[in-house]
C-alpha cells in the first residue's frame, strides 16, 4: 500500500485556461461590434484558430497577442472572402459564421472536414431563409458545404424549427441587430443543449 500525505500549504498561482465556446462567441461579438475590442485570456486552440482565420477572410482585423487578442469590429459589415471558408470540424464556428456570412454581399462557401460534412445544419438554414438569405447545401444533404449568396439580412419574421441546439439560437441572435428591418424569431420546440 502507498501512503498519500496531504499537503498542508500550497503557495501557487493557478491560471485557468479560457473557454473555446466563450472565446468563439466573444470573437464574433467583437467582430460585429463598432470599434476595437480586447479579448483577455482567449483560448488558443484549433477551433479558435479556424474561427479567427475565417473572420479575417471576412475582413475583420484580429491582432493576436500572447495574453489578449485585439479585434477591430466592422459594425456588421462583412467582406466577401477570396476563398472558401474552411472550418475543419468546428461546429460552433460553422453555425455562427453561416449567419455572419449572411450580412455580407457576394458568395460565401462554408465548408469543413469529412465529419463536418455529415453534421446537419438544416434548422439554421430554414431560419435564415425566413430572413431572406439565399442559402443552400451544395450537396443537397442539409450539411456543409454551404453556399450563401449574400445581400444583407432582410429581417422580418422567421421560425427556428427543431431548436435542438442553443448554438442555432445564438447564431441568429448575434446577427439579428444588423437586419435591414426588425427581425423577429420564433423558436419551435425545446432548446436541448
Amino acid at each position: 500500500m502507498i501512503e498519500i500525505k496531504p499537503v498542508e500549504h500550497i503557495d501557487a498561482v493557478v491560471t485557468i485556461p479560457g473557454s473555446k465556446s466563450i472565446t468563439q462567441r466573444a470573437l464574433i461579438t467583437a467582430a460585429l461590434a463598432d470599434g476595437a475590442s480586447t479579448l483577455h485570456g482567449p483560448l488558443v486552440s484549433e477551433d479558435t484558430d479556424y474561427s479567427s482565420a475565417a473572420l479575417q477572410q471576412m475582413g475583420i482585423d484580429i491582432d493576436k497577442g500572447t495574453q489578449s487578442w485585439r479585434v477591430s469590429g466592422t459594425g456588421g459589415r462583412i467582406s466577401e472572402p477570396d476563398n472558401d471558408i474552411y472550418l475543419g470540424n468546428n461546429g460552433t464556428a460553422t453555425r455562427f459564421l453561416t449567419s455572419v456570412a449572411s450580412l455580407g454581399t457576394g458568395e460565401f462557401i462554408i465548408d469543413g472536414d469529412v465529419r463536418m460534412r455529415e453534421r446537419p445544419i438544416g434548422p439554421l438554414m430554414a431560419a435564415l431563409k425566413g430572413w431572406g438569405v439565399d442559402i443552400e447545401s451544395i450537396d443537397d444533404t442539409g450539411c456543409p458545404p454551404l453556399s450563401i449568396i449574400a445581400s444583407g439580412l432582410r429581417g422580418g419574421k422567421t421560425v427556428l424549427p427543431e431548436g435542438k441546439s442553443s448554438q442555432y439560437l445564438s447564431s441568429l441572435l448575434l446577427v439579428a441587430p444588423y437586419a435591414e428591418r426588425q427581425a423577429e424569431l420564433q423558436v419551435d420546440g425545446e432548446i436541448i443543449s
